[in-house]
């Protein structure tokens, strides 16, 4: 329940200006610093903060801020552990976050206004209870539930690696480039560039496999994507929770993956930042991502 509406600076105007307007009188321009003061405002926002019994903090929903008795639904998840600005496709959607274990959980009301949040009620206890048991014994709420947590964490770790590899690839790209634009004599500096693109499509081909053999439907050995595949679906549209296999799968990714992801901060802590001197010294046009002149 909201007790109140709360306006913007530029609501509060209208609203005054309107009621002259109504009565025929005029209506005095409020100056240039009142109206980019009411340009910069943010509007006020409700939230709802999930908490689990010991305080820890589980999810924060937006609620509507209007006046009045509103239905906000929370759908049983903790925070997103995917990258901010990674956009799903495809029929198979990942879920945003792992679903959590029937339990005692609290929320509590707050509002944010000019960035200052204040509680608007103390917190509420309420329970998330287990709706059935399934037909066959699997692992306890609790140990699928610590299971989903560490797959999608290991999910947001690969995307973000994925977007990594993507934005080094183009790096690459800029830095050939930047080299046709500099007075380096060819030869040696083209055969660094090229050996680094080799190494990022041979990482590209660790992740998901040979694009050569997937183009034509042909199998690829295991990869760390096709093993967290394999622990992903069939773990995370059910609450049976992991089987050995399942979590033997997860593991190996794991393992895999560390070994790529050395390789990739290597390559973009260490091989790029070099060759990237090496053109800027020489007078190299500037590239995205570099201190401005």
């Amino acid at each position: 329940y909201v007790g109140k509406d709360y306006k913007t600076l530029k609501q509060v105007r209208t609203a005054k200006e309107a009621k002259l307007i109504k009565a025929d009188q005029d209506v005095q321009f409020p100056g240039w610093d009142a109206i980019e003061e009411e340009r910069k405002q943010e509007k006020a926002k409700i939230w709802l903060t999930v908490k689990d019994k010991d305080g820890n903090i589980i999810r924060k929903l937006e609620g509507p801020s209007k006046k009045g008795f509103h239905r906000v639904v929370w759908d049983l998840r903790h925070f997103s552990s995917l990258p901010v600005e990674f956009k799903q496709s495809g029929w198979f959607r990942i879920p945003e976050g792992f679903m959590v274990a029937p339990d005692t959980y609290t929320v509590t009301l707050s509002k944010q206004i000019d960035g200052v949040v204040t509680d608007l009620s103390e917190a509420m206890e309420f329970k998330v209870v287990q709706m059935r048991k399934g037909a066959l014994p699997g692992a306890s709420p609790k140990e699928t539930s610590a299971f989903w947590k560490e797959m999608l964490d290991m999910v947001g770790s690969s995307i973000a690696l994925n977007m990594s590899l993507e934005k080094t690839m183009k790096k690459v790209g800029l830095l050939r480039k930047a080299l046709k634009n500099v007075n380096i004599t060819p030869g040696e500096m083209d055969k660094k560039l090229h050996d680094l693109n080799r190494e990022l499509l041979d990482i590209q081909a660790e992740l998901h496999g040979n694009p050569s053999r997937s183009k034509v439907g042909e199998k690829n050995m295991p990869t760390v994507q096709s093993r967290m595949s394999a622990a992903q679906m069939g773990t995370m549209t059910a609450t049976y929770g992991p089987t050995p296999t399942h979590i033997r799968s997860l593991e190996i990714a794991k393992k895999e993956f560390a070994v790529i992801k050395t390789k990739l901060e290597t390559i973009i802590h260490t091989k790029i930042p070099a060759i990237e001197k090496i053109l800027m010294d020489a007078g190299a046009p500037w590239m995205d991502g570099q201190a401005i002149k």
